[in-house]
């Protein structure tokens, strides 16, 4: 039996790394009493795949964990065991049952399937020094909103990334598909944030970015960009970085890299953002 899991990571389990999610998933599994598959060979470990992994220090209500178990499960059930043993930090929003894959054909994972994801950024309640002056950080903000109006406006978005040939200059502008400072300014927007942490001064950035192995735009490095054009004090502690949801792009599904970068380069192909408990499901449990 194949499903895919959505779940939330926050408060503090924001600072615990992708690695130890795994392990943590894989010792919730067994607390829970359900029989998860394994691999094969002399280091056999459960079957479980995650999509985009989390940085660290951030929350999210859009992770993405696919898993194969042994027996046939009702998805309730499973979402209901699972909540039972997680601890503080976690919970298990959906768990669908994916149709099974047919012999001889490419199985898809989670993690090839991701190509957008929505972000809200927060400005946390916090003094910030800067040049020796030291104000609440949202001050250095405050003309954020028109700010990132004209930032966002901008021809050609400069943004500094690591590349396997070193750090370089790419143009982030093709990988911003939706902005704005509410929820519903981005499509599903509003389903995402009921673990995002909240803060007075209520200056948040809701952003629909690109987000897989083909093309990849992380929210900090478009703040960083931002705040050095403005020139403002980027402090990546003083912003909280909260994922809501995880896509797949359909016009790109079962496509190779090269087929997927000239598909986005040529632009020709209407791009179409599913959430990935949509894709391959056979029943979902809401």
């Amino acid at each position: 039996m194949n499903v895919r899991i959505k779940f939330s990571k926050y408060g503090m389990a924001k600072f615990i790394g992708h690695l130890d999610v795994v392990r943590y998933f894989q010792r919730a599994i067994r607390r829970s009493g359900l029989e998860a598959a394994y691999s094969e060979g002399f280091n056999p470990h459960q079957l479980l795949y995650f999509a985009a992994p989390l940085g660290l220090g951030e929350t999210s209500d859009g992770e993405y964990m696919d898993a194969e178990f042994l027996l046939e499960y009702p998805v309730k059930e499973i979402k209901e065991r699972l909540n039972a043993v997680m601890a503080e930090g976690f919970f298990i929003h959906t768990v669908t049952k994916l149709a099974e894959w047919k012999p001889n054909t490419k199985k898809e994972s989670v993690m090839s399937l991701a190509s957008c994801a929505d972000y809200m950024v927060s400005v946390k309640d916090v003094d910030v020094e800067h040049s020796g002056i030291v104000k609440p950080y949202a001050e250095w903000l405050s003309r954020m909103q028109e700010g990132i109006k004209e930032f966002l406006d901008s021809d050609k978005i400069l943004v500094e990334k690591n590349t396997k040939k070193g750090r370089r200059e790419v143009d982030a502008k093709p990988m911003i598909f939706a902005w704005g400072f509410a929820p519903e300014d981005i499509e599903g927007g509003c389903s995402g944030i009921s673990h995002a942490e909240q803060y007075k001064n209520g200056m948040r950035l809701f952003l629909k970015l690109a987000s897989g192995s083909v093309e990849n735009l992380k929210p900090e490095l478009l703040m960083e960009a931002y705040c050095a054009k403005n020139h403002i004090p980027y402090k990546e502690s003083a912003l909280q970085f909260h994922r809501m949801e995880i896509y797949c792009d359909l016009s790109l599904r079962n496509m190779n890299h090269e087929e997927a970068r000239e598909a986005i380069s040529e632009g020709k192909r209407r791009r179409e953002f599913v959430p990935l408990y949509h894709v391959g499901k056979h029943e979902i449990e809401a």
